[in-house]
């Protein structure tokens, strides 16, 4: 099940995954748009937003805000400056900016490697699509695309290489596994995985094996 051969192209997958994620976003009825969302506190508003924001404003303007007004808080700034960003945006204008300012980012989102922008937009689409019962639309490649850097990606807003070490983790849908053979073994659905992975609780609930409990725990610290 080794996808040690596989290669990604990024730069390739970073249109349509834009393309796909505008459109899901241009879809969504006024109620979809202002519901809860996977990511505790956001809405789905909130969670483009997020996106969105760290794409149209300047580091010049960033920085201040995150120095200063949350004391280098990287987490509860850009939580509380995106859903700033989408109460103060119509949904037509907020999918507009994200689809424009993915295309020419300036600020932070200019300076996230192309291989941790995808997983933080997969993840981020599985927030939207999830609660409000939305299939999702990625087939093994694309899973296999965010599992791979999701296992090392220790950036300040999101660090799934803590949640992923000490274990054995297997895709039971897709060809992926990762972790050696002799370590404790979570297994489930790939979009389950990845979204345990990034601290998301409910993927819990569609994995199992041996090494469960300390995932489990991980999320829960």
């Amino acid at each position: 099940m080794s996808t040690a051969t596989e290669t990604f192209d990024y730069a390739a997958m970073h249109h349509p995954m834009i393309q796909r994620m505008a459109a899901l976003g241009r879809s969504l009825s006024p109620e979809q748009w202002t519901s809860p969302s996977l990511c505790d506190g956001w809405r789905v508003c909130d969670v483009f937003g997020h996106m969105t924001y760290g794409g149209v404003t300047p580091m010049y303007r960033v920085l201040p805000i995150l120095l200063l007004k949350y004391r280098g808080n990287l987490n509860r700034g850009s939580a509380a400056e995106s859903v700033r960003y989408a109460d103060a945006h119509s949904q037509a204008d907020v999918i507009a900016e994200f689809v424009r300012s993915s295309n020419d980012p300036v600020g932070i989102g200019k300076k996230v490697p192309p291989n941790e922008l995808y997983v933080d937009h997969v993840v981020h689409e599985l927030d939207i699509r999830r609660p409000l019962g939305l299939a999702s639309e990625f087939d093994a490649h694309q899973l296999r695309a965010a599992l791979a850097p999701a296992v090392a990606m220790k950036s300040p807003l999101i660090a799934p290489s803590k949640n992923a070490a000490g274990l054995r983790l297997v895709a039971t849908d897709i060809a992926w596994a990762h972790g050696d053979a002799g370590l404790p073994t979570v297994e489930g659905p790939a979009e389950d995985l990845l979204l345990a992975l990034c601290g998301r609780p409910l993927g819990l609930a569609a994995l199992n094996g041996a090494g469960l409990g300390q995932l489990s725990g991980r999320l829960a610290a």
